[in-house]
């Protein structure tokens, strides 16, 4: 197994000023471990929720161990999603923040237009007959001009999914891994 389990969740909310990445400090998104939820995907479906029309950024603190979850997470226009995890680069390593989609079916994350997500592990449950999960997925309505990096996606029965509307997407230093093994709980 990976060693995936409920991860910690620090409460508060970080600020409302603009992230940086080359200096995260007390400024920042809405923490998505400070909103009420049956697990991670509950809390940031709760954080997209009470982001304005025009969208806004939410963060997924480090933890000791993964975030498992069996809500799918569904991202409105103009969200920025994001871990603490490789947000630098690759060279950060993986997993400081790990989210643990457990169902074999459905989508992890769904990502709508001018979405961003970074830095962070997607684990599914392995890609054993009969996952027919997937990972990051673009098959919304109108998902155009997102943009996807420094994410690992492992361990789901198709790693990303791209529906008609789908165009004009970026991705940078995004590993998407198709193995046997188990990712349990």
């Amino acid at each position: 197994g990976s060693g995936c389990g409920g991860g910690g969740s620090p409460a508060g909310v970080l600020g409302s000023t603009q992230y940086n990445e080359s200096t995260f400090g007390g400024a920042g998104p809405i923490l998505a471990t400070a909103f009420a939820g049956a697990d991670i995907g509950a809390q940031i479906n709760a954080a997209v929720a009470s982001l304005p029309a025009d969208g806004g950024e939410i963060y997924i603190p480090a933890a000791s161990t993964c975030y498992a979850y069996t809500t799918p997470i569904v991202l409105g226009t103009s969200v920025t999603l994001h871990g603490a995890g490789m947000a630098n680069g690759l060279s950060s390593g993986w997993g400081s923040t790990c989210l643990h989609y457990t169902p074999l079916s459905g989508a992890a994350i769904t990502v709508a237009s001018y979405d961003s997500v970074y830095g962070f592990q997607l684990l599914g449950n392995g890609t054993s007959l009969g996952n027919t999960s997937v990972g990051l997925s673009f098959t919304s309505t109108y998902a155009a001009y997102s943009h996807t990096r420094s994410v690992r996606v492992s361990g789901f029965g198709l790693g990303l999914a791209f529906g008609n509307n789908s165009y004009a997407d970026s991705f940078d230093d995004v590993f998407i891994e198709n193995r046997s093994e188990e990712h349990t709980s």
